[in-house]
C-alpha cells in the first residue's frame, strides 16, 4: 500500500500504568476497498463516548482513584457549566490545600433528572474527611 498506509492485521496497545492492553484488527484502508463509508453520527457519538469511558477507567486506576463521591448544590441549583467548572476549580484548589499533598482526581458533570441543574461525581485515591 502506498502513502505509509497501514497493512491489515493486528494492533495492540498496552497501558502498563492501568495494567491494561487493548487489541483490535484493521482491514484493509477506505481506499483498499475502493469505496467510501456513509457518515454515522449516532456511531460517532456512541464511539467518542466510549473512548471517552475507556480514558476516565484508565485514569483511574493508573492513579488508584477507588473513592467515589458527588458535589451537588442547595436551593435552586446551578444551570451554567462554566459557574460549575469555577466552582469546582476553587473546591479542588483548597481541597488540596487542606488535603497538603498531591490529590490526583478525576470529575464528570452531570445534569440532574430532577431539573436542579448541574452536580458533580469525582474519583480521589484516599479517604478526605468532609472537615477537609
Amino acid at each position: 500500500m502506498a502513502g505509509g498506509a497501514l497493512q491489515p492485521g493486528w494492533r495492540l496497545a498496552l497501558y502498563p500504568e492501568a495494567a491494561e492492553a487493548g487489541g483490535s484488527f484493521r482491514g484493509l484502508s477506505r481506499e483498499g476497498r475502493g469505496g467510501l463509508y456513509e457518515v454515522d453520527p449516532e456511531r460517532s457519538v456512541n464511539e467518542a463516548t466510549m473512548r471517552a469511558k475507556r480514558k476516565v477507567r484508565r485514569y483511574c486506576a493508573a492513579n488508584g482513584l477507588n473513592r467515589l463521591g458527588t458535589l451537588t448544590y442547595r436551593g435552586e441549583g446551578c444551570h451554567e457549566s462554566g459557574e460549575l467548572r469555577r466552582d469546582l476549580s476553587r473546591f479542588w484548589r483548597r481541597l488540596r490545600a487542606g488535603v497538603g499533598e498531591v490529590l490526583p482526581y478525576l470529575w464528570v458533570p452531570e445534569w440532574h433528572s430532577g431539573g436542579h441543574g448541574l452536580h458533580a461525581h469525582f474519583a480521589v485515591g484516599r479517604f478526605v474527611s468532609r472537615s477537609h
